[in-house]
């Protein structure tokens, strides 16, 4: 395991990291590029409650951890699989991870209950496509 300001990278392979915040909850991912993924904190905004949670504590009170690093897609969809099943992550009592991981871009991969259920009631009654308003226009 390395510090990740020991390590920042990750460049021309993929790593697997973990964000561990003050309370011992953690965040598992895999990534090509430390900087461009994390972004000091910015780079988790579709994860509502890891979001928050790094604004409360500050990205600077979080710990970054490199799990793994040199490892091939396919080696590093493996790792952090296993890292996110080890450390529960998915469980919201001990991690933020909405998914399994294992995939590169979480393609393939499945949401926790949880969140499944949010998704489905926040589309419940609504209308889907072009005839709820929010489409774009295509011009030729």
């Amino acid at each position: 395991m390395i510090r990740a300001n020991e390590h920042p990278t990750c460049v021309g392979t993929r790593c697997v990291y973990a964000h561990v915040l003050p309370d011992g909850r953690v965040y598992v991912g895999q990534t090509a590029n430390v900087e461009n993924r994390w972004r000091e904190g910015r780079g988790y905004k579709h994860n509502k409650e890891f979001d928050a949670a790094i604004t409360f504590f500050g990205w600077d009170a979080v710990e970054h951890l490199i799990l793994a690093d040199g490892l091939t897609s396919q080696e590093a969809a493996k790792a952090e699989h296993a890292m996110i099943r080890l450390l529960d992550a998915t469980n919201p009592a001990y991690g933020f991870n909405h998914q399994n991981g294992g995939e590169v871009n979480n393609t393939g991969s499945h949401w926790r209950e949880e969140a499944r259920a949010k998704a489905s009631n926040a589309w419940k009654g609504k209308r889907r496509g072009t005839a709820n308003g929010n489409h774009k226009a295509v011009v030729c």
